[in-house]
């Protein structure tokens, strides 16, 4: 296992090995289960907000890929709304179980 997988910065391990040189036990090295998460999270963050909005249960195909075929009405009070879009999906091999995509940010122009 590399540094980097086990430190969150260079600032970290630095920390960690002027500890040992004390003879004290490192703090920052292999982080468990909540300090993951929360790294995981600032390195990968959800752009939809779970706690807002409209979930949309879809089944994917062989390779992953969905298809939401959808219009946007010619109505010029939509002008300027921004929609956030991403899938979460179930992953037991992922960080808490969880998988997400790359999110899209689109905002409906003129």
């Amino acid at each position: 296992m590399e540094p980097a997988d086990r430190y969150a910065s260079a600032d970290q391990l630095t920390a960690d090995l002027n500890r040992l040189e004390r003879g004290l036990a490192p703090q920052n090295g292999q982080p468990n289960a909540p300090r993951r998460a929360a790294r995981q999270a600032r390195r990968h963050p959800f752009l939809a907000d779970p706690g807002f909005g409209v979930m949309l249960p879809v089944r994917a195909d062989a390779c992953g890929e969905v298809v939401l075929p959808a219009a946007v009405p010619l109505d010029p009070r939509w002008a300027g709304l921004r929609l956030d879009l991403q899938a979460a999906m179930l992953a037991p091999c992922g960080q808490l179980g969880l998988a997400a995509s790359a999110g899209l940010e689109m905002t409906i122009l003129r």
